[in-house]
């Protein structure tokens, strides 16, 4: 893991189709830096939730790598997610906190 290049984070969805996580793209950003991702990896097909027929449906993982030499791990960070079916969910990272 130390020799890997780039972070790795994972994001769990919850939608009501098996589908619905596809084309889920993920980014951070530092002020006014935009970090792409290097590889983004989004379950086609979401499984079951134990809510099954209810809402929420379905859960599907994205996986999104970035180059430790694209960003700044000390400073305020914010993961955005960006759903197919459009919108945004933002969270607040501190990078500086891992240990």
């Amino acid at each position: 893991m130390l020799d890997d290049k780039a972070l790795q984070i994972s994001v769990t969805l919850f939608g009501d189709r098996r589908d619905f996580a596809q084309n889920t793209f993920v980014m951070l950003t530092q002020g006014d830096r935009k970090i792409m991702p290097v590889h983004v990896r989004v379950d086609g097909t979401a499984d079951r939730t134990s809510a099954w027929p209810k809402s929420p449906a379905y859960r599907a993982k994205v996986v999104a790598s970035f180059a430790y030499a694209d960003f700044d791990p000390f400073a305020k960070t914010q993961l955005s997610v960006f759903p197919r079916g459009g919108g945004e969910l933002s969270f607040a990272l501190d990078f500086a906190a891992i240990k």
